[in-house]
């Protein structure tokens, strides 16, 4: 746990997850307030994790490839762009409503957040020592931390403020990552 790598692995886990759990738990809520239906929002979603999912073997590749640093930058960077592009209604993106706009944006973003999260458990599998198990625990708990703290706050944030808001701060915040990543190393 003193480990300066571990230490850094475990902050970009948790606010990964948190960032990541606002999307999970309010994006639905997001598409049917900008007018979405239901069936497409079903659609959206299961078609916007296929190539995520299709992808992540070619993505470790990549990982292995160009390494762990410049792949979390890069897909960090992504991840924000496309995220802070899904709450944009259609009076600043005139196809936001469109269906095929939000799923070209959301594969976007399920590819980002996809490549963030392999990058995270390499990392991981580094870090790993003699106590395999302990410390599968530990990240487990650090985790489902993040996956509690997301909603929340943003839940506390809509309170505040509008949904459409909230999601543009969260896609911001993934930002955080990305001075995180650089000091990463390989």
């Amino acid at each position: 746990m003193r480990n300066k790598r571990f230490i850094k692995t475990i902050f970009l886990i948790v606010v990964f997850y948190a960032l990541i759990n606002v999307y999970y738990s309010f994006l639905s809520v997001l598409l049917y307030s900008e007018g979405v239906s239901i069936p497409s929002i079903g659609i959206l979603l299961t078609v916007a994790l296929v190539p995520a999912v299709a992808l992540e073997v070619p993505m470790g590749n990549v990982i292995d490839r160009f390494g762990v640093r410049k792949t979390l930058v890069v897909s960090a960077i992504f991840t924000a762009i496309a995220a802070i592009l899904i709450p944009l209604p259609s009076s600043v993106i005139p196809y936001a409503n469109n269906i095929f706009y939000m799923m070209i944006v959301l594969v976007s973003f399920t590819i980002g957040y996809t490549m963030i999260f392999i990058v995270l458990y390499s990392r991981i599998a580094d870090t790993l020592g003699e106590n395999k198990v302990t410390m599968m625990g530990a990240i487990a708990a650090f985790k489902d931390l993040g996956y509690t703290l997301g909603p929340l706050i943003a839940g506390i944030m809509m309170s505040f403020m509008s949904i459409n808001m909230t999601f543009l701060l969260t896609g911001v915040a993934f930002i955080i990552l990305i001075p995180v990543a650089i000091t990463l190393h390989d």
